[in-house]
């Protein structure tokens, strides 16, 4: 690319930052105002991926039950604080005492009783279809209805690999392990994928920006249900692919938990 040419599109991406912050309620979606909000790493996502990950290498034999246990432990340990706060948003008493229960009793699991042992693992399990049908059956219009949403993905991932892991221990039928999985592939399905894109899928524009009658660059840009925006640049000459913006938009959001989750899952 000719260096004049990485001037210019240098120049246009500043002016469009500059349009887009003095008219924020113009090009962004039209949403209630909430507190400014630090953007912190997407801890709860990546403990998830790695959680599901750990199992499906014990699944295939590169791990043993007991080395499979504690490493997921300390995925989940290490993002704790993150998910826990966002399992306090669910809305559905049941919902959210379950999936807490999952989190905070894993850690001590491996030293319970046989008979605790199977109550946890099915309490985790039906956790896991709980807030599958809760994600299913809730409507996504609104911000709000989404904000709902979200906190039952993080309660359907917090206790999946719970589950998952639990019941493993507890030598549950090969039949139980797949309907587990089953379910949250449907679950983060749900969440990201279809329909449209998933409950989650941010909202999106493209804006081309021209150096007088030339289209130049595109400026692709995203808003997730809670307002935190992603963006990402391509040329007028390349197809637009959202995902980047998509997933910055999303960040500390189910949809990008979902979108870590999900290529681990349909392949266990």
């Amino acid at each position: 690319m000719r260096l004049g040419r990485i001037f210019r599109i240098l120049r246009l991406r500043s002016a469009f930052a500059v349009a887009a912050a003095g008219m924020a309620i113009v090009v962004g979606p039209v949403t209630t105002a909430a507190p400014a909000q630090a953007v912190t790493p997407d801890q709860a996502a990546k403990a998830v991926q790695v959680a599901y990950t750990v199992y499906k290498q014990f699944l295939g034999g590169g791990l043993s039950l007991s080395q499979a246990t504690n490493q997921i432990i300390n995925a989940i340990q290490e993002a704790k604080e993150e998910i826990i706060a966002e399992l306090l948003k669910v809305t559905d008493t049941t919902v959210k005492a379950c999936s807490r229960n999952a989190v905070n009793n894993l850690p001590t699991f491996p030293s319970r009783s046989a008979d605790t042992k199977d109550a946890w693992a099915y309490d985790a399990r039906h956790c896991v279809e709980l807030a599958r049908a809760a994600i299913e059956n809730a409507s996504y219009s609104t911000n709000d209805q989404k904000a709902v949403i979200d906190s039952f993905g993080f309660a359907l991932n917090a206790a999946g690999p719970v589950a998952l892991v639990e019941s493993a221990a507890v030598n549950v039928a090969p039949a139980t392990r797949d309907a587990i999985i089953t379910s949250l592939v449907a679950g983060n399905t749900k969440l990201a994928v279809s329909p449209n894109g998933g409950k989650l899928n941010p909202s999106c524009t493209a804006t081309v920006l021209h150096e007088g009658n030339i289209p130049e660059e595109v400026i692709l840009t995203c808003w997730a249900f809670n307002g935190h925006m992603g963006r990402d640049f391509t040329y007028t000459n390349q197809q637009y692919n959202f995902d980047q913006a998509k997933r910055e938009a999303a960040v500390n959001t189910a949809y990008n938990v979902a979108k870590n989750a999900l290529p681990v899952l349909n392949n266990m």
